[in-house]
């Protein structure tokens, strides 16, 4: 039971008054320390100092921090189990690719994926906030290339930097973000181009709503079905018998 007066009945209770045109209050302190609230409702339990607002604003903030965060890593996680090309890639398999458009490189010049025919052509769509984009895609695909040094010739990989008319990002924040991984995560330049959609057509006309993705041609200048870096290893092995 709580006795009248105490400091746990006063807590349970706080004490409001209201001065003017404010309200103060008196929650737990022996000695009755006054503070400044704000109150919405009827009862004292309804009333907040300062503090208790201020506390309210940062527990709010860091929640909605934690849900983007989760967001976006949901997204890339989720797409892991997704299939690895789009709707739109299926509908070309065995006839060819979705329009092609020119990209930026690097160096800020226009940078072209065309011809197709020849060699094994892999893209890998990727985005600097996509972990397992920049964690484990892009040292994948770095590792293999230094290990099929001797096979060079019989294949090319291009990693292209989702762009969409939502993001709307820019060259030059691609291009800092992207020397930053290459001095930090990556250990240096990918032994492979890494290019920007700039124009975003790659983006949209390859139907690319999540990373990472995938998209794998064959010396034909055809799309394949499920074509990711294990198809490649597997093509490869496959024609050099």
């Amino acid at each position: 039971m709580l006795r009248p007066g105490s400091a746990d009945h006063r807590a349970a209770s706080p004490q409001v008054q209201r001065r003017g045109d404010s309200y103060w209050i008196d929650r737990a302190s022996v000695d009755q320390r006054w503070e400044p609230c704000s109150c919405d409702g009827a009862s004292p339990l309804h009333c907040k100092t300062s503090e208790d607002l201020g506390g309210s604003r940062l527990r709010i903030f860091a929640a909605s921090v934690l849900i983007m965060y989760c967001l976006a890593s949901t997204r890339c996680a989720e797409s892991q189990k997704a299939p690895k090309n789009t709707s739109v890639m299926a509908e070309h398999y065995g006839k060819g690719t979705p329009p092609v458009s020119p990209m930026t490189g690097m160096d800020n010049k226009p940078f072209r994926i065309e011809p197709f025919k020849g060699h094994w052509t892999l893209l890998y769509y990727w985005a600097d906030w996509c972990v397992p984009c920049i964690e484990e895609g892009i040292p994948a695909l770095t590792s293999f290339v230094n290990d099929a040094a001797n096979n060079r010739a019989d294949y090319r990989i291009v990693a292209i930097r989702f762009n969409s008319v939502d993001e709307a990002g820019d060259w030059n924040t691609f291009h800092s973000k992207t020397e930053r991984l290459e001095r930090t995560l990556w250990h240096g330049v990918p032994p492979f181009p890494v290019v920007y959609d700039s124009t975003t057509r790659m983006t949209s006309d390859w139907g690319i709503h999540e990373l990472p993705t995938y998209a794998l041609i064959d010396p034909q200048g055809n799309l394949v079905p499920g074509g990711d870096l294990s198809k490649l290893k597997e093509m490869l092995r496959k024609h050099s018998r």
